[in-house]
């Protein structure tokens, strides 16, 4: 898998994945998107590394092509270096691109979602792992809490607005989670004591997670057929519907 990288490692936080919090998160992605990601040859697959370092998305099964560089091996096979704005891929040639947390950290997202719907072809899939700003992570970044981590910095992007974006780009999401309800503590036994805030969670408020991960799918080209509702006429009339 080609790795399209950012050409600026100072806004780099990889070393904050590499601390007991920042691997959680990480493993509970990989989790989500090892779920809802379709199991399919994909013959073309991209991700734009952005600012923090997934090397961990190698370890899951439908992306085991996808290798991470590192700033002293830039030139390794299969990476390239670019921003995720500018990307050297020609028109409708990749058919799986990964966007982990690539918006929160560009001054200019739009151009990354236009220039990923560009790239992307006909029915390839677009994912995007994104923090959610109504979390418990989000109230930490607030507080100044990530001691010398650019995720102060971090611009978190409303899901809402990243599925606005998409729908304008002619994107249909068919799958998308939260994960990660735990409180962002930095003790890792204090994260492993915490892990029935998952199921908890994910039952009593799904919308709170600190992390979302959302796959959609450029729509195909080709003719919409108009469904035929002359049979719910009557009945949807009833109610003060028109079709």
């Amino acid at each position: 898998m080609p790795l399209a990288r950012e050409s600026s490692p100072q806004i780099s936080v990889a070393n904050w994945y590499q601390s007991a919090l920042g691997r959680t998160i990480i493993e509970s992605e990989i989790e989500v998107i090892s779920r809802i990601l379709p199991r399919r040859f994909y013959r073309v697959c991209v991700q734009v590394e952005g600012p923090l370092n997934l090397e961990y998305f190698s370890q899951t099964e439908s992306l085991m092509q996808c290798r991470a560089g590192t700033e002293s091996a830039m030139h390794i096979d299969n990476s390239v270096i670019a921003q995720g704005e500018l990307l050297p891929f020609g028109s409708s040639s990749v058919d799986l691109l990964i966007l982990p947390h690539v918006l929160e950290f560009s001054e200019y997202p739009h151009d990354v979602l236009r220039e990923a719907a560009e790239c992307i072809t006909s029915g390839g899939v677009l994912l995007i792992t994104g923090f959610n700003p109504q979390s418990m992570l989000n109230l930490k970044k607030r507080l100044r809490r990530f001691t010398g981590s650019t995720l102060n910095r971090a611009d978190f992007r409303p899901v809402h607005r990243v599925r606005e974006w998409l729908a304008l780009l002619e994107f249909e999401i068919f799958a998308g989670e939260f994960t990660f309800f735990r409180p962002p503590v930095s003790q890792a036994n204090h994260i492993k004591r915490m892990a029935n805030f998952e199921t908890a969670g994910a039952r009593w408020w799904p919308a709170f997670g600190s992390v979302y991960v959302l796959a959609s799918r450029k729509r195909e080209l080709g003719i919409r057929i108009k469904p035929d509702f002359s049979r719910y006429r009557l009945r949807n009339r009833r109610f003060g519907l028109e079709y």
